[in-house]
């Protein structure tokens, strides 16, 4: 289920248009926490797979990079 729910995220944040890619990066990254909480997933991997699907999308690498940072933070996952 988690991997699904990766893949599935990665989809959302690739396709979303443009206004809501960055929103869209932070509320998938926030969603999977739980995955990475319980050990089903990585920070690694989340982050990874999701920072690929945002630089995709169109979003620069700096604001990808910040964007994941700070919804891994405010999700308590480190």
């Amino acid at each position: 289920y988690a991997q699904a729910a990766l893949r599935s995220a990665a989809n959302c944040i690739a396709t979303a248009p443009e206004g809501q890619r960055n929103h869209t990066l932070n509320k998938e990254v926030w969603s999977l926490i739980r995955f990475a909480k319980n050990g089903e997933l990585s920070i690694r991997e989340i982050a990874n797979t999701l920072a690929a699907a945002g630089l995709a999308s169109g979003l620069a690498r700096p604001e990808v990079l910040a964007t994941i940072v700070s919804a891994v933070r405010a999700g308590g996952a480190v």
